[in-house]
């Protein structure tokens, strides 16, 4: 069995932000809405999971050579901040 990788501590939201796609004929395909949470790591290690191949860590400055996108760097350096 896999561990379950990081325990957190989620604190206050940052961000939230929704995601409409529409099919081929106007009507809604997929409809996201994504809540960003500052969160401080209390245990464990970071691992991939279901969603991802790889994880790591990198720093701020680092965020555009793993092309992150846009909106979630504005969100990464806004929990940077705080």
């Amino acid at each position: 069995q896999r561990a379950s990788g990081l325990e957190i501590e989620a604190g206050e939201v940052l961000e939230v932000f929704e995601s409409i796609t529409p099919d081929a004929q106007g009507k809604t395909c997929y409809h996201y809405v994504i809540v960003d949470f500052l969160c401080r790591v209390k245990s464990g290690e970071l691992r991939a999971g279901g969603d991802a191949l790889e994880v790591k860590w990198c720093r701020a400055e680092e965020l555009a050579e793993q092309k992150v996108s846009e909106a979630a760097t504005k969100v990464v350096l806004k929990a940077l901040a705080r």
